[in-house]
């Protein structure tokens, strides 16, 4: 009678065991597939970033370019709408390593009445905005600034004069 205890009992402990080391296994291949998420999310993240890296190295170039690759002022969400074959055909580009970019833009007038800080010159405002392409066509991203540049055209002031600063006033994502 003693001996059937004893193998219950072993039976029951292997069982016990056995279980054990199923949940392990469960945790641990949950833990896996975590990480293996957690690493491709990381991965899109930099992707990101180096996508956002150089459209910003762009949209500097097109700043330094402005007044170049002039258009009409168009809505920035009509902007973002435009084909491929809009960017290419109207725009200025170049490539990177791994990325090519396509720039535009805008001319927003002049203002007689604000004078360029350490300079004796009025302002023109452009927006210039910069389409940044992965190579592989997987990733895009828009940027768009405005900018100051001393004005060519010296109208008479109408108002009170005030001081701007040569360079980006705003910068921002489209999407």
């Amino acid at each position: 009678m003693l001996l059937y205890e004893k193998n219950n009992i072993k039976g029951f402990a292997l069982i016990t065991v056995l279980l054990f080391m199923q949940i392990l296994a469960l945790l641990g291949l949950y833990a896996i597939r975590h990480a293996l998420l957690a690493n491709k999310m990381n991965q899109a993240h930099y992707q990101h970033f180096l996508l956002l890296n150089k459209a910003d190295t762009a949209l500097d170039y097109a700043e330094t370019n402005a007044p170049g690759c002039e258009i009409p002022i168009i809505n920035s969400q009509e902007l973002i709408k435009r084909p491929l074959a809009f960017w290419r055909s109207l725009s200025c580009g170049g490539i990177f390593p791994g990325f090519q970019y396509y720039y535009v833009t805008e001319s927003l007038g002049e203002d007689p009445c604000a004078d360029i800080l350490y300079q004796n010159t009025t302002a023109s405002y452009f927006r210039v905005t910069a389409l940044t392409i992965s190579n592989d066509n997987t990733a895009k991203i828009f940027l768009q600034s405005i900018i100051v540049k001393p004005s060519t055209v010296t109208n008479i002031c109408k108002g009170s004069h005030h001081i701007v600063t040569q360079g980006r006033e705003t910068w921002r994502i489209l999407e």
